[in-house]
């Protein structure tokens, strides 16, 4: 009797171990390439970067931010944020000197364009050698894949 348990115990460990060692196929392929779109940050006519006058930053600011792919394909825009790159003054103690100094500050959004109190916030406080930054700017495709879209850089001078 004891040695049909033996044969038994062989038989279920032996057919359990073979089952192990058969491979099962998955449907995501190992090293497959995720093809990223190359995409493009758009304020109004603006790409990338852009050094420009105060007046016509204020006009760029009211435009909505787009970002567009390769086959101008149109991305929904989830959320972003703004750095504001602000010139200020300091006094130096010792001398009584004034010198520059910039101090930064970071907003997100998820509201395209900005609301207008902002927008007019904007208009009213920005300076010659200041900077706005569009940044971490997320979308999502009509697939809804999610993206990070390349920044944008508005230089006043």
């Amino acid at each position: 009797m004891k040695k049909y348990f033996v044969y038994l115990f062989l038989f279920i460990t032996s057919t359990s171990l073979a089952n192990a060692q058969i491979k099962k196929e998955t449907s995501v392929k190992k090293n497959e390439a995720i093809k990223k779109p190359a995409l493009k940050s758009f304020l109004g006519n603006i790409k990338d970067s852009l050094i420009t006058s105060v007046d016509q930053a204020k006009k760029i600011i009211d435009n909505p931010l787009v970002v567009l792919d390769e086959n101008k394909n149109s991305y929904n825009i989830i959320s972003f944020g703004i750095i504001y790159k602000k010139l200020g003054y300091n006094i130096d103690p010792k001398s009584g000197k004034e010198y520059k100094v910039f101090t930064y500050s970071l907003t997100r959004y998820t509201d395209n364009p900005i609301p207008e109190k902002w927008r007019k916030l904007i208009r009213e406080v920005i300076v010659s050698e200041e900077e706005l930054i569009f940044t971490d700017i997320y979308v999502k495709d009509k697939q809804g894949k999610f993206y990070l879209a390349p920044s944008l850089k508005i230089i006043l001078r």
